[in-house]
């Protein structure tokens, strides 16, 4: 709704960023519980969609993400493909913490340790073993996807 209702590609612009803050604002104030890993990945998204929504990125990468977005929005077409789209269809159920990335259905069958109990070296170690184990259990399901795009 927000890309849909704007007029004009800075009106988007504008909408998406006081989105984005006011989103970044609710959840810095610590209105409720949330999962580590959700906050770390809303972070992440934040910052990645700040970037690319930036005037200034656009103008060093010489194209518009959010352009093509709000084209497909107004349009119902754009010059992207559906993947394209669908990777902001991500980034905004992340800002809502329900990106659903982690566990994620790949992850089934593989126990998640319980991360938030160690600290420092220690945790980092069971994290880098529970992505090996991951990427040994997924990584031909991965690679396959891949050679299919």
């Amino acid at each position: 709704m927000l890309l849909k209702e704007s007029k004009t590609l800075e009106s988007s612009r504008n909408k998406v960023a006081r989105y984005i803050e006011a989103r970044e604002w609710t959840y810095s104030c610590d209105l409720g519980e949330i999962e580590n890993w959700d906050y770390v990945l809303f972070k992440e998204v934040i910052l990645t969609l700040k970037n690319l929504i930036s005037p200034r990125n656009e103008r060093i990468a010489g194209t518009s993400a959010l352009e093509h977005l709000w084209q497909a929005a107004i349009n119902g077409d754009a010059d992207v493909s559906d993947d394209f789209i669908a990777e902001f269809v991500h980034f905004f159920r992340a800002i809502k913490l329900k990106a659903d990335v982690y566990p994620s259905r790949l992850m089934e069958g593989i126990d998640i340790p319980e991360f938030d109990q160690y600290e420092g070296r220690a945790a980092g170690r069971m994290r880098s073993d529970y992505l090996d184990r991951n990427g040994r259990a997924h990584g031909p399901v991965l690679k396959e996807t891949h050679l299919r795009a």
